[in-house]
């Protein structure tokens, strides 16, 4: 049995089985706390494998979305589905640049795919519903009566907006929904830099700050302190992602170094031409 004291208590749960919970937040605030925990606690990581966006105008009225239901009629406006960085690759459709190419060039063309793909079954689900609560029949869920509440639903929708709330509804992974790789302390030294303690890096660099050690200690105490607010778990001592090594930390201060050079040097290009006129 998995220990689950990493779920923050924004997250009300609503079943477990089969290597997942789900639940529901209230808010993309909340659902960032959420995922920020579950793949500090896992040591996993997900790819965006798809991302629907419903039309307002093809929405349909439903009693239950997967497993979450109190007898008021719902609607899912947004549904994501974020696969583990060892499942399949999703199945993009090529760009009509890319299109055009494979009627120029003769030879097949292939995809550099920069990590292996392992085939594993897990997947993170997550829709945003609409709930409609002056409709709602608690009390008397009966057949006549909620056929009666979705058909004036759909009445006063054809007319104007009726007044609703929202929130989201996830699916999550556990450990055990994962297959053909292992989940141990050892994942910590593969993680990707997390995008705000890269920020952060670039951030001093831009300030003059090149000294490995002096980052490394300043980037500490900022996942410490500011990523690890509220109800934010403290990340894995040893995950890189969080508390990255002396040679990446000397590899992102060379890029933001390289990154500032170019766009002096654009600048300075863009000054040229403007007194060249």
């Amino acid at each position: 049995m998995a220990d689950l004291s990493w779920v923050p208590s924004s997250f009300q749960i609503l079943k477990r089985s089969g290597g997942y919970i789900s639940g529901i937040v209230n808010s993309e605030e909340e659902l960032g706390t959420l995922l920020e925990n579950h793949k500090r606690a896992t040591l996993t990581s997900f790819n965006k494998w798809s991302e629907n966006l419903k039309d307002s105008s093809k929405l349909r009225p439903l009693w239950q979305v997967e497993d979450y239901s109190e007898d008021t009629p719902l609607c899912v406006t947004k549904r994501i589905i974020l696969t583990c960085q060892h499942g399949k690759a999703p199945c993009r459709k090529p760009t009509a640049k890319e299109h055009s190419l494979d009627h120029v060039n003769t030879k097949k063309r292939f995809r550099v795919q920069k990590r292996k793909k392992l085939d594993c079954p897990a997947k993170l689900f997550i829709r945003h519903v609409k709930r409609y609560d002056t409709f709602s029949v608690k009390g008397d869920a009966s057949r006549a009566r909620k056929e009666d509440a979705m058909k004036r639903l759909k009445q006063e929708s054809a007319q104007t907006n009726p007044p609703t709330s929202t929130f989201i509804h996830v699916r999550i992974p556990l450990v055990e929904a994962h297959q053909n790789h292992t989940i141990d302390s050892g994942c910590c030294y593969s993680r990707h830099l997390h995008p705000k303690v890269r920020d952060k890096i670039q951030e001093m660099v831009g300030l003059g700050i090149t000294s490995v050690a002096f980052v490394k200690r300043a980037l500490n105490q900022y996942v410490l302190t500011d990523m690890c607010a509220h109800d934010l778990l403290k990340p894995h001592n040893e995950d890189q992602a969080y508390f990255p090594s002396n040679t990446t930390i000397q590899n992102h201060i060379h890029m933001a170094l390289k990154a500032k050079q170019t766009k002096k040097w654009k600048r300075n290009q863009a000054q040229g031409c403007e007194s060249d006129l």
